[in-house]
């Protein structure tokens, strides 16, 4: 009986080891994917980050370009005047 109990014994830690060293593993490699994971979030937010700044830049470049087309139009305008202006008096010299 104590040899058959012995026996028995071994096997059961036999695979209790077995069934051990595979969780372990598991682990182990969960651990690595886990890793590899928080890595490409890592990256992700690095890009996301640089795009969100990248979309600030241009926001505020388009602001810049608004500004830039409203002097534009308020030279158009002078111009225009200045134009007209011209105009009326070679008109009133062609007159004279």
């Amino acid at each position: 009986m104590t040899n058959r109990n012995g026996i028995i014994m071994k096997v059961i830690g036999s695979i209790v080891g077995t069934v051990a060293v595979t969780i372990l593993i598991g682990l182990f490699i969960a651990y690595g994917d886990a890793r590899a994971e928080a890595k490409t979030v890592e990256q992700h937010e690095s890009r996301l980050t640089k795009v969100e700044s990248g979309i600030e830049k241009i926001k505020e470049d388009i602001g810049k370009i608004k500004v830039s087309i409203k002097g534009i139009e308020k030279d158009s305008e002078k111009n225009t005047e200045r134009f007209v202006e011209i105009q009326r008096r070679l008109t009133s010299m062609e007159n004279k």
